[in-house]
């Protein structure tokens, strides 16, 4: 990974870690962007950038069901799903968090529907 890939990791994380979660994801976006293009779609260090993007979604996400913006809510989950892709742990947590979208918007059997998956992920 080039030193500015890493520069970029590192500034999200120090973002991230500060509650800066906007500007975190940001910077993760642009990290990913510069090792796919440096080292390819395949390369093992997209794996911890993948990862780190997808629980700032989350927790973007979850604030803005609080907000009740719940397209940017679904459209942060979805984001988070795809780079959740291989790893199991997250992406339990996002069906979860899905779950808390869908019965916050009153789509019960949706809610249950990605409980079970996180359940059966979990397990």
């Amino acid at each position: 990974m080039s030193e500015q890939a890493r520069s970029l990791y590192e500034q999200a994380l120090v973002l991230k870690n500060s509650g800066n979660h906007l500007e975190a994801l940001k910077r993760f976006d642009e990290a990913q962007l510069l090792i796919k293009e440096e080292l390819g779609e395949n390369s093992d260090h997209l794996e911890p950038v993948h990862s780190e993007i997808a629980i700032v979604c989350n927790v973007l996400s979850m604030a803005h069901l609080q907000r009740e913006d719940y397209k940017l809510c679904a459209e942060l989950l979805k984001k988070a799903e795809l780079f959740s892709e291989h790893n199991d742990r997250i992406k339990a947590i996002t069906f979860n968090n899905f779950a808390c979208l869908f019965r916050k918007t009153n789509k019960l059997r949706n809610a249950l529907n990605y409980l079970e998956m996180a359940l059966a992920l979990e397990y």
